[in-house]
């Protein structure tokens, strides 16, 4: 059904003048989709064209059946997201339609990015190459750890005061804060604001540590977060 779907969408898109170019990523992209797979599909259209390339997106995608679910995730001047479902298909085949103007705002970092050009009618669709940044690993790691020592006591008095939700939230900060850094220490700075998407994708030495870490219940809050200290110490 992923093929059927985009297929659809390239025949539908392909022929129309004003959209340049098409592009999937995730899974498929990468050649890992499953029965849990979604489609994230992009358009690079003419500025005047954002609606009309809906228009035309989901008049296709009604052409395979029903379309049950239509939610807009974002809308600005750059980019805009909307989130299709087809009636009959799997739950877990949404269909991510993001479309971006001509010629697009935002890039695509090689080795970062990973995505499947469907067509690039104009050849300008490109990747670009981030030059990268200085990463000094002693000021990051102390940066790291003296987060830990600054965010430390808020954890601790929101579990005396029988705050879990609240002592949670400082503890995860800290978690994101390693996530952080072994995301600059691998050369990923485009990917800080991922959090935890892509955490096995990205960090797979360390993937299963995390989920060790970021799967606590409140009982266990204060004895992980002394493990918590060991553990990045060492990183």
């Amino acid at each position: 059904m992923l093929d059927t779907i985009l297929k659809t969408i390239r025949e539908a898109a392909e022929s129309q003048v004003f959209v340049h170019a098409l592009w999937v990523e995730g899974s498929v992209a990468q050649g890992e989709s499953d029965e849990y797979s979604d489609l994230d599909v992009w358009l690079e259209v003419d500025p005047d064209k954002v609606d009309e390339t809906y228009k035309v997106v989901k008049n296709a995608l009604a052409t395979i059946g029903p379309i049950n679910l239509e939610y807009e995730v974002h809308k600005d001047n750059d980019q805009r997201h909307i989130i299709y479902h087809i009636e009959g298909t799997s739950e877990f085949l949404t269909i991510d339609v993001n479309v971006q103007p001509f010629p697009g705002t935002s890039g695509f970092d090689e080795g970062v990015d990973i995505i499947n050009i469907i067509f690039n009618k104009d050849a300008k669709f490109k990747f670009y190459k981030s030059e990268p940044k200085v990463f000094n690993e002693k000021a990051s790691k102390q940066r790291m750890l003296d987060y830990y020592r600054a965010m430390r006591p808020n954890v601790l008095k929101n579990i005396r005061r029988n705050k879990p939700i609240e002592a949670k939230i400082y503890y995860d900060n800290i978690v994101e804060m390693a996530i952080k850094y072994l995301r600059r220490k691998n050369q990923l700075d485009a990917k800080l604001s991922y959090n935890h998407k892509h955490l096995h994708r990205d960090l797979p030495d360390q993937a299963q540590k995390f989920e060790y870490f970021i799967f606590v219940q409140p009982g266990e809050l204060e004895a992980k977060l002394g493990e918590l200290a060991e553990w990045l110490k060492n990183l």
